[in-house]
């Protein structure tokens, strides 16, 4: 296709085809982007990343080295610093600290989100106008429009609607793939939070209170008297 076609397909859907060819580009870019910082996360997790940290000090403090630079791994840090806080205060800022993560995760993806959503809608749209502009030549008997030229009026017309889906279905693989990498870290993060609130609680309850065996002695004597 030429330049000029190219220009005539663009102008007859009333520049929507610009505009889906603006949220490809930015789709594309978020998806790209998210690609590789999720990439690095895995790669700083390791291959038994999946693998729950035990409720021990040693152990989460190793789980933390081995995932230094991963989500978790920062996350399984700063858990470690605050294992002396009462167990109530160290649940609340562990919980805030997940919340402060997730936008660094989730970051970009509300605008494969809303191209999800508006993209098939504005190829709908550019295939109205495509349309209307067809229609109006045929109602206006234009020269050379015959029934040939509103047929190929028309088809131009529904590629609007072809690439808004096609940008919609992109935006909804990366969408759904990503979404998917944010779930299972924020599952290890919850897990590494639970095994800091075993620890937590362990390591702070009060010893158990012990007898002692001259008091248990004099009990006997007084029972035997």
């Amino acid at each position: 296709m030429t330049a000029a076609g190219v220009y005539a397909l663009f102008s007859l859907s009333g520049g929507i085809l610009v505009l889906l060819a603006l949220m490809l580009l930015l789709a594309l870019a978020v998806i790209i982007e998210r690609g590789w910082y999720f990439s690095y996360a895995a790669r700083a997790a390791g291959p038994e990343s999946a693998a729950a940290p035990d409720a021990e000090r040693a152990a989460l403090s190793a789980y933390a080295e081995r995932r230094a630079g991963a989500p978790e791994g920062e996350f399984a840090r700063f858990a470690l610093t605050q294992l002396d806080t009462p167990p109530d205060v160290l649940t609340q800022s562990l919980e805030q600290r997940v919340l402060a993560t997730l936008p660094n995760l989730d970051r970009g993806l509300w605008i494969l989100d809303t191209t999800v959503t508006l993209a098939p809608l504005f190829g709908l749209l550019g295939s109205i106008i495509g349309m209307i502009h067809t229609f109006n030549l045929l109602g206006g008997r234009a020269a050379g429009i015959g029934a040939a030229g509103a047929t190929s009026g028309i088809a131009n017309a529904l590629i609007a609607t072809g690439a808004g889906l096609l940008v919609a279905i992109i935006a909804v693989i990366g969408l759904n793939i990503y979404n998917n990498r944010v779930r299972e870290i924020v599952r290890r993060m919850d897990t590494v939070k639970l095994a800091a609130l075993t620890i937590a609680r362990r390591e702070q309850q009060p010893p158990a209170e012990t007898t002692s065996p001259h008091v248990v002695n004099a009990t006997r004597t007084v029972h035997a008297n």
